[in-house]
């Protein structure tokens, strides 16, 4: 499990062992939201979740502009801004293909420390996705 954010508000990946996806669930005050992302990092150049983490990682004392990932599928996308000693990280959540033919859509913004807290979240991200 690799938990962003803080306890009150945070971005949650587990892995239920297929290799191709990852369960995401955001959580904050009155919400959980939960879908599956797909994660088929042999497809590189469509965009390496755990790559976006890394780069954050070796710019841990800031970058210019927004960082951003989008899942293959468009159901998970994270940009994400230096702001002084912090990372926010804005998550955007979407249904795809709801079985009950109601879409929605949820945002929230996480904070993360751009030292310790990243360098775990990229560490425990490698570690989940290789996991078998």
């Amino acid at each position: 499990m690799v938990i962003i954010g803080t306890p009150s508000k945070r971005l949650v990946f587990e892995s239920d062992g297929n290799p191709d996806y990852l369960r995401a669930a955001l959580v904050a005050p009155g919400l959980r939201a939960q879908i599956e992302v797909y994660v088929y990092y042999a497809v590189k150049e469509l965009g390496d979740l755990t790559a976006f983490f890394d780069s954050m990682e070796a710019a841990w004392r800031g970058w210019a502009g927004d960082k951003t990932w989008a899942s293959l599928e468009g159901e998970l996308s994270l940009s994400a801004r230096h702001v002084g000693s912090a990372i926010a990280i804005v998550v955007d959540m979407r249904s795809t293909f709801d079985s009950a033919g109601g879409d929605w859509s949820v945002r929230a913004e996480l904070r993360v420390d751009a030292g310790a807290q990243l360098s775990a979240i990229a560490r425990d991200l490698r570690v989940l996705v290789v996991a078998p």
